[in-house]
């Protein structure tokens, strides 16, 4: 019969050395590098107020962190007059040009060339009365201004999302504290090298 002794710790010992801690971090950082799962991607407020509620609390569905550079979300058209017109609000579109015009979320490119979410806007035919026929609205210099500007404003409202991502993945992955953190509040136990043991 033989026996072995295993010596383990948990990060909040007080005897813990440091060199643990060190390697525990690591090993921690490779199960969730291996891991794989998205749950980075699952916070609340992607999108800054009020556009989240508005926009039915979206979560990406595709993302590339890396060389693709890119996330997308389905989005669906804010329901209701009153909610439509609190988007075109937010995006500084005025509600005369909007019965103008109409509006949908893109997501364009193919594979590893996919872009980020964007909106691209379409004249709406109105009626002539003059000559009892529908004819595309035409759009002055200052309204295409506007939608310019409204399409500006939210990309850049999905590149930050975009910035927002990579830097909660950084920090879910890499961060030490939170890594630190996160053994305490699931009572892990690490040998010597650092490794994860089950008592």
């Amino acid at each position: 019969m033989h026996e072995m002794i295993l010596r383990y710790w948990k990060l909040d010992d007080k005897d813990v050395p440091e060199e643990v801690v060190d390697r525990a971090v690591e090993s921690i950082t490779k199960f969730e590098l291996e891991c794989g799962d998205d749950y980075y991607a699952d916070y609340d407020n992607h999108f800054p107020d009020p556009l989240d509620e508005l926009l039915n609390y979206p979560r990406p569905k595709y993302w590339d962190l890396d060389r693709g550079n890119f996330i997308q979300f389905e989005l669906r058209k804010p329901e209701g007059m009153k909610n439509y017109e609190s988007f075109m609000k937010w995006l500084g579109v005025p509600l005369d040009l909007a019965e103008k015009i109409n509006y949908q979320f893109t997501n364009d490119g193919s594979f590893r060339y996919e872009k980020n979410t964007t909106i691209e806007w379409e004249c709406l035919e109105v009626f002539n009365e003059e000559t009892e026929e529908y004819e595309m609205t035409i759009l002055t210099e200052d309204e295409n201004n506007i939608l310019l500007k409204a399409t500006e404003k939210f990309d850049c409202m999905i590149y930050d999302t975009l910035v927002n991502l990579r830097e909660n993945y950084q920090y879910n992955m890499y961060d030490r504290d939170h890594h630190i953190d996160m053994a305490i509040a699931n009572d892990w136990c690490f040998d010597i090298n650092g490794e994860f043991v089950t008592p």
